[in-house]
C-alpha cells in the first residue's frame, strides 16, 4: 500500500527523543509508548485516511511518509491538547504545540513552489487528505512534539471517541 505503513500505536518515544531520532537528549533510551496497540477505531476510519495518504509525503527538510494510528480513548469532547499529552505520554517540559490543519497543509497546497511542476501537480491529492481528515476525525487538530525531528500528529477522535489520526515528521534545524 505505498509508502503509508499502518501503525495501532503512536510512537510517542521518537517524539520525546526529537533531538537524536530514538534516544533522549541526555542519550537515554527513550520511554515506551504511552498508547497500546489496539483495533478499537473505525475500520472506515483507517481505510479513507490511508487510502488519501498513500505515496504523498511531508516535505520539510526531509521527506517523511504518512502513517494512521489509532488509541483507545473515550474523548466526549474536544480533543485538548492537555488530553493529547497525558493520553500519548508526553513530557510537560517536552516541545509542544499546535497549529491549525489549515496552516500543517498550507505548504502542501496554498505555498507551493509554482516552478516546482511535481509539486503543483500533487496540490489536489494533498486538499484530498485534507478534506479526509475533516470528514473522518471530529474537530482535528495538528500537535507538533520535539525539537529538529519535530513529530507532527493529525488527530481527532472517531465516532467512538477513540484517538486517531495520522503522524509524520518534519525534520527543522
Amino acid at each position: 500500500m505505498g509508502k503509508v505503513r499502518t501503525w495501532w500505536a503512536v510512537i510517542v518515544a521518537s517524539a520525546l527523543g526529537a533531538c537524536t531520532d530514538g534516544a533522549s537528549p541526555t542519550g537515554a533510551a527513550p520511554a515506551a509508548p504511552a498508547f497500546q496497540s489496539s483495533r478499537a477505531c473505525q475500520p472506515s476510519v483507517q481505510n479513507r485516511l490511508e487510502h488519501a495518504a498513500d505515496g504523498l509525503l511531508y516535505t520539510s527538510e526531509s521527506d517523511y511518509p504518512f502513517e494512521f494510528f489509532c488509541a483507545p480513548a473515550q474523548i466526549t469532547d474536544t480533543l485538548t491538547g492537555e488530553a493529547f499529552r497525558a493520553l500519548a505520554g508526553v513530557a510537560a517540559d517536552a516541545p509542544f504545540e499546535e497549529i491549525s490543519v489549515d496552516e500543517f497543509f498550507a505548504r502542501h497546497i496554498e505555498r507551493v513552489d509554482p516552478n516546482d511542476a511535481v509539486a503543483v501537480a500533487l496540490v489536489p491529492r494533498y486538499r484530498e487528505l485534507k478534506e479526509a481528515v475533516f470528514e473522518t476525525l471530529h474537530e482535528p487538530r495538528v500537535y507538533r512534539v520535539g525539537l529538529i525531528a519535530v513529530r507532527c500528529y493529525v488527530v481527532g477522535t472517531d465516532r467512538s471517541g477513540n484517538v486517531a489520526g495520522l503522524t509524520t515528521r518534519a525534520i527543522e534545524t
